[in-house]
């Protein structure tokens, strides 16, 4: 607060009650970002919060010199965004830091919530399986360094892999999110389900679906940052029960392929299993860009035409809803809240249905105790060519009892592409010609990243040729403009690699 000449006792009260009350006094808050990798989404989420409220100190620190075990423990800022390497059993790791500890050796459970003087109100965790239940179940040492005098509001991370190159992006778009008033716990929800269905083309996108937020069991689990639109409650220090919300779908139809290593010979039925994928032939296809609007809505277009109605968000109550009443209830909502489609439009659409679940966390056990109640679903409806899904052209909505908590579109019509000749030829799909050249470019790929790291084949790890989930699409070429059918094969490192099919 600027100083200034007081008049009156009554000036000074009113004066020190708005210091006191305001989310956007001068005492302004902090928030900290660390990195043990060479990312920069921890730059994006100190500039953005920063840009946003210039209330904000705070600073970002990478690398083995200006990060320790001591910044993770810390409890004197506001906000911590955490960016590392993890697993199940606690183990905290950097690619570009020699710094290694486990969640298991810190007295998290008295830093954190049961410091009464600790300002942590909300950690992000940017790695692998910080917030997971299995192995030494990680997620039940957090969720009790919830609680307390310095309750922590909400903790976000992934429950299984993250992303690995996409989460700047799931930065931007959770402070876009944030920025409309929508909750941590929202935001951070719909920025995952948005990389993973419109940004899958440059990045590894399929992690995001592995979201999960630890948060209160009442009104705290809506808390806003400090000084962003909307409510942030009291800090629920009484509280002593932690919920997690996060995406149920498990992989869908792939389950067979999941785990193979490429490095080896292909079975019988693994072959069964990747015909069931592909097609028999394919073609280029030419598109035409839907222009969506939303009606008589609040709406946030966000990048690359992606339009996202904003509406409510996704409450802790179970639903009564089954997954077809959902499926019906997003069909009817985006042919009446968006302009420009038609449901002739979505005939083709590829759907799938996601229960988005939340669980009280077993503070004192394991999480096979753990029961998760369905509270919305996450419809998605991704246009097809040939029964093959067109990357970028999706609708994803959520639904609950009340309604559409929120929802996001991009639309694109399509047809097979015509030749010089005014014609449009089919090209045959060879199993074992793709399967020939993904092993080539995997094992060239790997050979490089060997050289650039110094280090020989045989040390990279297994996980670099072992597959988490192989899908066919089309993605769009931007040299001709054309959506081009591809073999799409995602590792379990994080990396993926796309094989077009029109040269196999």
């Amino acid at each position: 607060m600027r100083k200034r000449t007081i008049v009156s006792l009554f000036l000074l009260v009113v004066l020190l009650l708005i210091s006191v009350l305001s989310p956007a006094s001068a005492a302004g808050y902090a928030a900290y970002a660390y990195s043990l990798n060479d990312e920069e989404d921890g730059d994006t989420f100190i500039s953005r919060l920063k840009f946003y409220n210039g209330n904000y100190s705070g600073a970002v620190s990478r690398g083995p010199d200006d990060v320790t075990q001591y910044h993770f423990e810390a409890n004197t800022h506001n906000i911590k965004y955490w960016s590392s390497e993890g697993n199940m059993n606690g183990d905290v790791w950097g690619t570009a830091s020699s710094v290694d500890f486990n969640l298991f050796d810190l007295d998290l459970e008295d830093i954190w919530g049961g410091d009464s003087s600790s300002d942590l109100e909300f950690v992000f965790l940017a790695a692998c399986n910080l917030v997971n239940g299995e192995g030494s179940n990680p997620r039940r040492l957090l969720a009790n360094a919830m609680i307390g005098p310095g309750a922590i509001r909400a903790i976000c991370g992934y429950h299984f892999r993250a992303p690995s190159d996409a989460d700047v992006e799931v930065v931007d778009a959770f402070m876009d999110y944030a920025e409309t008033g929508e909750s941590v716990k929202s935001s951070w929800m719909q920025a995952n389900e948005y990389v993973y269905d419109y940004l899958g083309d440059a990045y590894d996108v399929w992690n995001c679906r592995n979201y999960i937020v630890l948060t209160h069991d009442n009104n705290s689990q809506y808390s806003r940052f400090p000084g962003f639109p909307g409510s942030t409650y009291a800090r629920p220090t009484s509280s002593s029960t932690i919920v997690r919300f996060s995406r149920a779908y498990e992989d869908g139809n792939d389950q067979e392929l999941r785990g193979m290593d490429l490095r080896g010979t292909t079975t019988a039925e693994q072959r069964a299993a990747f015909d069931a994928v592909l097609p028999d032939s394919v073609v280029p296809l030419q598109a035409e860009a839907v222009s969506l609007n939303a009606l008589e809505y609040d709406s946030l277009v966000q990048r690359d035409g992606v339009v996202s109605i904003v509406n409510d968000e996704i409450k802790d109550s179970p639903v009564a809803l089954s997954e077809s009443g959902a499926r019906q209830a997003a069909l009817t909502h985006i042919l009446s809240d968006y302009s420009g489609i038609s449901q002739a439009d979505l005939d083709d659409a590829v759907v799938e249905v996601a229960p988005i679940v939340k669980a009280e966390v077993n503070l004192t056990g394991s999480a096979d105790s753990e029961v998760e109640e369905t509270v919305a679903y996450i419809v998605r409806m991704q246009n097809s060519y040939g029964g093959i899904p067109i990357a970028g052209s999706v609708f994803s909505v959520a639904v609950d009892d009340e309604g559409v908590p929120f929802s996001m579109g991009k639309w694109v019509n399509v047809q097979p592409a015509q030749s010089a000749q005014g014609r449009s030829a089919a090209t045959a799909v060879d199993i074992d010609d793709l399967l020939k050249k993904f092993r080539m470019k995997l094992v060239q790929e790997k050979m490089y990243e060997a050289q650039r790291n110094h280090v020989p084949m045989t040390d990279i790890t297994d996980e670099a040729h072992t597959l988490e989930h192989f899908e066919a699409l089309y993605i769009l070429d931007e040299d001709s403009d054309l959506y081009i059918p591809v073999a799409r094969f995602c590792m379990e490192d994080g990396a993926h690699y796309d094989i077009p099919l029109l040269e196999v």
